[in-house]
């Protein structure tokens, strides 16, 4: 994939806007000079990777819209190259409101504003004096991300995030810049603090492309999952004020530098020689949209005392003050009555049922998962070409805003160097959706989450998302925690190959999951199982008082086959580590390697181990409680300890035989590097 790198940005690219010089929160003069003091220190292409990881990207081009890339102006040679790669959404949504925080938060845990908390950039904390503040504290998101998740699920994952606005590392942060508002979650491995770089400003919060890139490239090669925001092409967008005639120049300027930095990560993959096995997700948050001057809407001064408005761009949410204030009721439906005659509101719903101005049609749609308290008691919805402005007129100056309905609409492709990956698109780009609309077939930033979890295999359960599975050409995981080593190099990864450690799986019998109907022992303890070390493994199996067994169930007439198989991983996520196969016609220098002995007993012997470390194996038939089996092996056929648990040994034959333990809990004696000792449990 040949991209093109090398183009810097340029100060002519944001020029400053005197009218509204002073109250815009991104300088522009700043933003370019800092741009050129990193200019030189951006990291060369970075040493070699393992080609036997899954690299998973999330790249997030702050408010890029779908129709912003793939023209000739603006010229995104290497975005849109990368969207022709992969499967692209022409319909994909944003959550609400279609703000920063909410939406990175969704793409991070799977979960809609209602249950992951985090409704809006801006909130009132409902505690002490009404103020405004930035809703990042980590104590006030309640869902887990995926940060957490991997942590629990994957260790062995390196996770990095490279975020350009200083909110949005605070509230993937363990405790916040306070360091006291510690929430549920972990922070990634590594993570990139943009208020700590010489480069950051704080008028907007971020820091430009140039140094976000430069700290997500120096990540590199060691990172697994990454997360990246490149905040340039979303700040140069709010001041931009060319935006209302349809042609945000500054705008494009920025978004054609910042597809400059996204072909040089994909160079530095590449480089690393990890994009064949990388998987990124490019996204937007939100969209934008642009109001003149006198398009906006300010809400304080019409509000009853004991109301507080916070604005979030191109939505607003009005609070009560006191919860027991006993008209409350009737306060809020003033606020919205009085709303709704602006000329410049679509919408204005109630978090709740309000009974003096009943109806379903009053509340937040509940398509949108946003009725949460920290959104406010009234959201108020601005429509395309107007904003919102509070506590006053001047409040919200911005010519460029996001938040309300018309900014729904933003970018979703899965694409990257994975051969399993399809090129496509899904839905009709000229179609027109409805943004409270969920379509099947469309796409949300909450499934960020729910495909990065399926990709490293990991449980979603409880998202809100789904796993774009129909991004892939298999609708199996392509890793387990980003493992896609192919032991044998049959094409098929260790994790879904029946035989992962045999060449070519010639003879195998074990199934890729255990299998879930086999004969148990008849107590705790029955069982015991021991591994030892490293290139060639010694394997002792010991199954006993297990259920009643006949030898003919182990030597099934119409059966030639059987084989130890060991799984390792929880239920869902189990995967095999090993077949050690003792065919029943195998002969051992000119006879049989098995021996029936005494008609209750099965005995197989092989010297040199064939075909795969067995030496020994003693299979005795009995009634319940009586039968046992016995497995004695020098292998270089196993996955190496430590080892994922639960651990299942299953004896299978051809014909469905079955017989096994599990090993978990306070049955591990040992599981370190080289050594696996374990006796079974319930």
């Amino acid at each position: 994939m040949q991209l093109r790198t090398g183009r810097l940005l340029s100060a002519a690219l944001f020029p400053r806007i005197p009218s509204l010089a002073g109250s815009l929160r991104c300088s522009a003069v700043t933003m370019a000079l800092a741009t050129f003091a990193v200019a030189a220190a951006l990291p060369a292409a970075a040493a070699a990777a393992d080609p036997q990881k899954l690299t998973v990207v999330v790249l997030v081009v702050d408010s890029l819209m779908p129709d912003e890339f793939g023209q000739s102006y603006p010229a995104t040679p290497n975005l849109t190259l990368l969207r022709d790669e992969g499967t692209s959404y022409a319909h994909s949504r944003a959550v609400f409101s279609a703000e920063t925080i909410p939406n990175h938060v969704a793409m991070m845990t799977g979960m809609m504003p209602e249950h992951s908390g985090i409704a809006g950039n801006s909130y009132w904390n409902r505690t002490g004096d009404p103020v405004a503040t930035d809703l990042s504290l980590p104590s006030e998101l309640e869902a887990t991300t995926l940060f957490t998740r991997i942590h629990d699920a994957c260790p062995g994952v390196r996770t990095a995030a490279a975020l350009s606005k200083s909110y949005l590392y605070e509230i993937f942060s363990e405790c916040g810049y306070s360091g006291s508002d510690c929430g549920i979650n972990r922070a990634p491995g590594q993570s990139f603090d943009p208020s700590a770089d010489p480069t950051f400003i704080p008028e907007s919060n971020h820091t430009p492309d140039q140094t976000t890139m430069r700290e997500a490239r120096g990540f590199l090669p060691d990172a697994d999952f990454l997360f990246i925001n490149l905040g340039d092409t979303d700040r140069s967008g709010h001041i931009d004020a060319s935006g209302p005639s349809g042609t945000p120049f500054a705008r494009y300027a920025a978004l054609m530098d910042t597809d400059t930095l996204v072909g040089q990560l994909v160079d530095d993959l590449d480089a690393a020689g990890r994009w064949d096995t990388t998987v990124m997700i490019l996204v937007s948050d939100h969209g934008m949209d642009w109001s003149t001057p006198m398009n906006y809407v300010n809400l304080t001064p019409d509000l009853d005392a004991g109301l507080f408005a916070v604005q979030n761009g191109g939505t607003g949410s009005i609070f009560v003050v006191d919860p027991a204030d006993p008209d409350r009721n009737q306060k809020l439906a003033a606020a919205r009555s009085t709303a709704l005659m602006h000329e410049g509101v679509d919408a204005a719903w109630y978090r709740e049922p309000n009974p003096l101005d009943p109806g379903e049609d009053t509340l937040i749609p509940a398509s949108l998962g946003a009725r949460h308290e920290n959104i406010g008691d009234l959201v108020i919805v601005a429509k395309q070409g107007w904003r919102i402005s509070d506590p006053s007129s001047s409040s919200n100056p911005l010519p460029g805003n996001h938040g309300h309905l018309v900014t729904f609409h933003n970018t979703f492709v899965v694409t990257g160097g994975l051969a399993t990956l399809r090129k496509q698109t899904i839905g009709d780009p000229a179609a027109v959706v409805d943004p409270m609309s969920r379509l099947p077939e469309q796409s949300e930033n909450t499934d960020v989450a729910a495909t990065v979890a399926w990709l490293l295999g990991i449980d979603a359960t409880g998202m809100d998302g789904r796993p774009l599975a129909e991004a892939f050409t298999s609708a199996a995981p392509p890793s387990i925690c980003g493992d896609l080593a192919d032991s044998d190099a049959d094409g098929d990864p260790d994790f879904r190959d029946p035989c992962p450690y045999i060449a070519y799986g010639s003879g195998c019998i074990c199934p890729p999951v255990p299998d879930a109907d086999c004969r148990q022992t008849t107590h705790p303890g029955a069982s015991k199982l021991s591994i030892s070390g490293d290139d060639v493994q010694s394997l002792r199996f010991n199954w006993k008082d297990g259920a009643a067994t006949s030898l003919d169930d182990f030597r099934d007439a119409d059966d030639e086959a059987l084989s130890l198989c060991l799984y390792s991983g929880a239920d869902g996520l189990a995967r095999s580590i090993g077949e050690l196969r003792m065919p029943l016609d195998l002969l051992c220098e000119g006879e049989s390697c098995w021996r029936e002995l005494r008609s209750t007993k099965l005995r197989f012997q092989s010297a040199d181990g064939h075909p795969d470390g067995v030496e020994k194996a003693l299979l005795t038939a009995g009634g319940d409680g009586q039968a046992r089996i016995a497995v004695k092996a020098h292998s270089g056929v196993l996955a190496a300890t430590p080892l994922d648990l639960p651990v299942r040994a299953q004896l299978q034959s051809r014909g469905g035989g079955c017989w096994e333990a599990s090993f978990d809990g306070q049955g591990i004696k040992r599981n370190v590097p080289g050594r696996f000792d374990a006796v079974s449990g319930d």
